[in-house]
């Protein structure tokens, strides 16, 4: 079997990780977003959404040619996701007023803090040990 050079598994593995983070919030952006009621699917209640979001950040970090670029890769990209349930918010905030602008500042923080927070810092962990121990064992 032949194996992709590294430049090539890494931006598969980028591009994975950002196709179900995407599609994950594209479907479910009311499980991010803060809300004082929300309709949350079947499912939230068997598997914790940091847990899915832990799992899809995976690919995107086992491919990275080193933990700084996998380190690099998870945060860039949560950044960047973040911005699906934001324009959801948006589209069905209604009419912009001066309310809007902070709206959207505290979503975003709400959302990375809430959602991306401990699944970039487990996944930080699980690659440096894992980086660690094949170092130890080379």
């Amino acid at each position: 079997m032949q194996h992709l050079p590294t430049s090539q598994s890494h931006k598969i593995g980028i591009f994975l990780s950002a196709f179900l983070l995407a599609m994950l919030m594209i479907y479910w952006p009311d499980i991010f977003l803060y809300a004082k009621v929300v309709k949350n699917p079947s499912w939230v209640y068997s598997f914790d959404p940091m847990l899915i979001i832990f799992l899809t950040l995976i690919p995107a970090l086992a491919t990275a040619d080193n933990w700084r670029q996998g380190i690099n890769n998870i945060v860039l990209l949560s950044m960047l996701i973040t911005l699906i349930p934001i324009t959801i918010y948006v589209s069905r905030y209604g009419p912009p007023d001066q309310y809007l602008f902070k709206n959207l500042l505290f979503q975003y923080v709400w959302i990375f803090l809430t959602s991306f927070l401990i699944p970039i810092s487990s996944g930080i962990i699980v690659r440096l040990a894992f980086d660690n121990l094949i170092s130890k064992v080379k």
